[in-house]
């Protein structure tokens, strides 16, 4: 079974979500220890600092869900904990995931131009002969479609209303 481009990126950003969600929600308790006793303004500190932590986490995670990476990063770098290690992380993810939407972005252009370019080849054969012509035009208007953003969406349209 073929899955189209969009399906392959949803489940790609779906895992960078889980990531971020088990992130948020897990903290290492693997080096746990009997609690030491220590001062009532420490423990107060410590807790102001984790819940800080975890608002930050979750307002970003909010965000990620969404698909707002920017946003997420703006969260995170406009936080006062940057050494926090569960900061580190999903700043790494949302990094990351910044990174892929900018290649897929790219990629996603490249493969518009090759269809933009055959189907200019297309329109230069003039008016098509038979239903293989004009099956081989729909099908590269589909995928131009397809992989077009709204601002060449919006072109092709206006195009097509000054020819």
């Amino acid at each position: 079974m073929c899955h189209s481009y969009s399906d392959k990126h949803y489940s790609f950003t779906g895992v960078w979500i889980v990531m971020a969600v088990f992130l948020a929600a897990g903290y290492n308790h693997a080096g746990a220890s009997p609690k030491n006793p220590l001062d009532f303004q420490t423990e107060a500190c410590i807790a102001e600092q984790v819940s800080e932590t975890a608002f930050v986490i979750n307002s970003a995670c909010d965000r990620i869900s969404k698909g707002d990476f920017e946003n997420a990063r703006q969260i995170i770098d406009n936080s006062n904990i940057s050494d926090s290690k569960d900061i580190i992380k999903l700043r790494k993810i949302i990094d990351g995931s910044i990174a892929v939407k900018a290649g897929l972005k790219a990629l996603q252009s490249k493969v518009y131009i090759i269809h933009i370019n055959e189907f200019e080849k297309l329109k230069q054969k003039g008016i098509p002969k038979d239903d293989r012509d004009i099956d081989k035009i729909f099908s590269v208007v589909l995928k131009i479609l397809k992989h077009a953003d709204k601002g060449q969406k919006q072109a092709l349209l206006r195009a097509g209303i000054d020819n």
